[in-house]
């Protein structure tokens, strides 16, 4: 009996390890091979015209370039002068929303929120399902003083066991008026990438190429007999 009991805790612990999802990790998660967008070189429209951009494998939408001293006082700048900055959704702000062509494991951003309060970063996998999320409370995070004021600003991150994260969505603080939070230097990394697609027309292999061989002496051979 007490034999049962063990294998049925040992049971429920691996279930739980299984069901953990999604958990938050820092910057210094991310190895070489990661990729960072930093939005660099994409012409500033203005944060009254939403940007959907497709980089690489992610597709951002719900914000707008912006480059520092054109749209916004001041930006979070990382790398370059460019960063996206969360806007209204029409009448609502629905916050920031990143889609995977390709599903990764890893995602992650530095930021700046100039409406304080949290700011949050949800995963998801393909069919939609919660995966988990990371909150960065103002207490948690750095500050950045501009000329603009003091703004909490720091690093959010997800990470999954396998490539199962396909979009995230990032939320700040609701004070009215966008700006709302700037986003920068966003990161995502997949685990074991899968290996480059066979190319178009692949070399034959040295035992395809001796079956047929084999076979066009056969029928040369089948004729000649005929003949």
């Amino acid at each position: 009996m007490k034999g049962k009991l063990f294998v049925l805790a040992l049971g429920a612990v691996f279930a739980l390890a299984a069901s953990v999802g999604a958990v938050p990790i820092g910057s210094s998660s991310f190895g070489p091979g990661a990729t960072v967008v930093g939005f660099e070189g994409i012409v500033d429209n203005g944060y009254g015209s939403p940007d959907v951009l497709t980089i690489g494998n992610a597709t951002f939408s719900g914000g707008a370039v912006v480059t520092n001293g054109v749209s916004v006082t001041t930006n979070l700048s990382n790398s370059g002068v460019n960063s996206y900055l969360d806007i209204l959704d029409g009448a609502l702000d629905q916050g920031v929303r990143v889609t995977f062509a390709t599903a990764v494991a890893k995602v992650g951003t530095f930021w700046l929120n100039s409406g304080g309060g949290n700011l949050v970063l949800q995963g998801y996998d393909a069919s939609g399902t919660y995966l988990g999320s990371a909150v960065n409370a103002t207490s948690d995070a750095g500050t950045r003083t501009t000329g603009a004021g003091t703004f909490p600003t720091g690093f959010i991150g997800i990470g999954e066991s396998g490539n199962i994260i396909k979009s995230v969505i990032i939320v700040g603080a609701t004070n009215g008026t966008p700006p709302k939070f700037i986003i920068d230097d966003f990161v995502y990394e997949s685990l074991n990438p899968p290996p480059p697609p066979p190319p178009s027309n692949p070399v034959p292999e040295p035992t395809t190429m001796l079956l047929l061989s084999g076979g066009l002496l056969g029928l040369a051979a089948l004729r000649r007999k005929s003949a």
